[in-house]
């Protein structure tokens, strides 16, 4: 068999190729539905196992948008600030760096209930 080997480091450039492109998109929705309210940003917060994507706004106010597994690349959901939740919901792998599992508020939920970008 002939696998291709993902190393951290790759997984770790795509995690910030993914955050560029999500700040990007996060920037043009607070634009056009939230002028009045202060900019948001997703950050990463390293761990051992999982990246945590925390959502911060300019206060310093922030929150888990979603967790990245650093071994195989998949995208959770946040269960709570300190775990992520079961349940894979994109990879950083995938042609679009995982960005189709993403919404404004957070990694998106399995089953409805999200909201899409416009």
């Amino acid at each position: 068999m002939n696998e291709e080997i993902i190393t951290r480091n790759e997984i770790s450039h795509r995690i910030d190729v993914l955050l560029s492109k999500l700040n990007e998109k996060l920037t043009e929705h607070n634009k056009k539905h939230f002028q009045r309210l202060e900019p948001v940003k997703v950050n990463r917060d390293d761990g051992k196992k999982y990246t945590r994507l925390v959502q911060i706004r300019e206060s310093g106010a922030g929150s888990a948008y979603g967790f990245i597994n650093l071994t195989t690349g998949d995208i959770l959901k946040a269960a709570s600030w300190k775990a992520p939740a079961k349940g894979v919901r994109g990879n950083v792998n995938d042609y679009d760096y995982g960005l189709s599992c993403c919404d404004p508020y957070g990694v998106k939920y399995i089953r409805g209930g999200n909201v899409e970008w416009d």
